[in-house]
């Protein structure tokens, strides 16, 4: 390393200063980036070690299992996959053929292992292993620069979430013992959710940085853009997640508090501090910007096919079927509409305001929100396994987690001089690649806590995010193009 860059490393690059929303964390983590990184893994394994210490094996062993599947089963294959030349044409299908085959057969390879390694090998967690690392490598070879953008820095960042995941393990082992509960995982559906929160926060974070990095901007300065873009999402994700537990949590509000931000912190901030510190430090180079610019010219072309198709008018009468659609769901199913969803919805609404601090951007994904929370039950509810209260508040904080993103690049986009659907184009560029690949790890996440009985309930969480993610997604374009259209300028 020369001493221009190790100076560069050692000293606050005044770029990260010029905006004052997040400038300390900023400062510390990009400007300070060795500093950030020794106290983040000191703090890390000194409440590890005290809160191991003193727990039960079965504690140890939940809290390592969920950390290890992120770090190696969704962030090692994604690396690997992001790394390897992408084939094209035949081998490329061929490619594709194998890896469906190996993941049809992993359980069947499992015991095969299990059977030769002679250690007791679990077979039904071998191949549940192989089978989520394999779709995730395929996805990051296969995705296209939709998928391919981030390339090393997204396994940094999965990395970080997963240290974050391990310190909440701690954190919450730490405060059950203080409290005299009982013994065992603390809250562990908390601890899940916290994780798979911080995984969606990395798919972000990596591609403002690679977005950075294609506009010119060198390592420390795109570190610390991306760091400070990142950080109202990171806010939306953590007081979403924070009001969830607590109106969930078994221990009281007083506890349940303490509970709650145990488990929605350490993950977020451990990729913000400890990512952004590692991207100051590993830097990005030309390939990623190029890559960068593949993935934003992808997504345009993409999304020039749609483009004739949403018009304000357009979106405008779709707001109003949706709106129909969600009254007749309303009135006919036996019940009424989901009081645990319209609650989720109305606290990621709540939570998109004052993180994104922006009234309409609140207003318009707690209303989106609000008409999936009342037509997802009513279509998709007798065909998807009964959720609890929890999984249900779970499933749609996940969901808002995955709108965000778009919902933020929208708001900073928005201009009363340019049209609704220009500004939705602009938006949905930058994001989309981010976006689909928050939808991939979302995915890994619950199916790595669900497969190794960390969660078991993790299965349902995931069909239903994966109900009212799509919903999201497939009713923004037209939800926030007529929505600006509405408050702003249309055609």
């Amino acid at each position: 390393m020369s001493e221009a860059r190790r100076s560069a490393l050692l000293e606050i690059d005044p770029r990260v200063t010029e905006r004052p929303f997040g400038d300390p964390l900023v400062a510390l983590a990009v400007g300070r980036p060795v500093l950030m990184m020794g106290l983040c893994l000191v703090g890390v394994a000194t409440i590890g070690a005290l809160a191991f210490r003193m727990a039960a094996p079965s504690t140890v062993a939940a809290a390592l299992a969920f950390p290890s599947s992120i770090v190696f089963l969704i962030g090692l294959p994604a690396l690997v996959g992001a790394a390897t030349p992408a084939p094209s044409g035949l081998a490329r299908a061929l490619l594709a053929l194998f890896l469906a085959l190996v993941v049809a057969a992993a359980p069947a390879i499992g015991g095969f292992a299990a059977s030769a390694s002679g250690v007791g090998l679990d077979p039904a967690g071998f191949g549940a292993g192989l089978r989520i690392g394999l779709v995730v490598f395929g996805l990051f070879l296969l995705g296209g620069p939709l998928a391919r953008a981030d390339r090393a820095h997204l396994a940094i960042l999965i990395a970080a979430s997963g240290i974050g995941v391990a310190a909440a393990f701690a954190l919450a082992e730490l405060g059950q013992i203080a409290s005299d509960r009982a013994p065992g995982a603390p809250n562990i559906e908390f601890l899940v959710l916290g994780g798979v929160l911080g995984l969606q926060l990395s798919a972000f974070l990596a591609g403002r940085f690679a977005e950075a990095l294609a506009r010119g901007g060198s390592d420390l300065a795109a570190a610390a853009e991306a760091v400070r873009e990142s950080a109202p999402l990171a806010a939306f994700l953590a007081i979403g997640a924070s009001l969830t537990f607590v109106l969930n949590a078994p221990s009281g509000f007083g506890a349940g508090l303490v509970d709650a931000a145990a488990a929605a912190l350490p993950s977020q901030l451990a990729v913000i501090a400890m990512g952004g510190a590692a991207l100051a430090l590993v830097g990005g180079g030309d390939a990623a910007a190029v890559a960068a610019n593949a993935r934003r010219d992808a997504a345009s072309r993409q999304l020039r096919r749609v483009r004739g198709y949403l018009s304000s008018s357009a979106c405008l009468s779709a707001m109003a079927v949706a709106g129909v659609v969600a009254i007749v769901a309303a009135l006919d199913r036996p019940g009424g509409p989901d009081p645990a969803a319209l609650l989720g919805a109305a606290i990621a609404g709540g939570a998109a305001a004052v993180a994104f601090v922006s009234l309409r951007a609140g207003v318009a994904v707690g209303a989106l929100l609000t008409v999936i929370a009342t037509i997802i039950p009513w279509a998709a509810g007798p065909f998807l396994p009964a959720p609890t209260r929890l999984e249900t508040m779970a499933a749609m904080l996940l969901a808002a987690g995955l709108l965000a993103p778009v919902t933020l690049a929208w708001r900073e986009r928005r201009n009363p001089w340019r049209k609704a659907r220009e500004v939705w184009l602009a938006a949905a560029e930058t994001s989309l690649g981010a976006t689909l690949t928050a939808a991939a790890l979302t995915a890994a996440g619950l199916w790595a806590a669900a497969a190794f009985d960390v969660w078991p309930e993790a299965a349902r969480v995931l069909a239903w995010t994966t109900a009212y993610g799509l919903a999201a997604l497939l009713l923004s374009p037209a939800w926030l193009i007529g929505f600006g259209a509405a408050i702003g300028r249309g055609e």
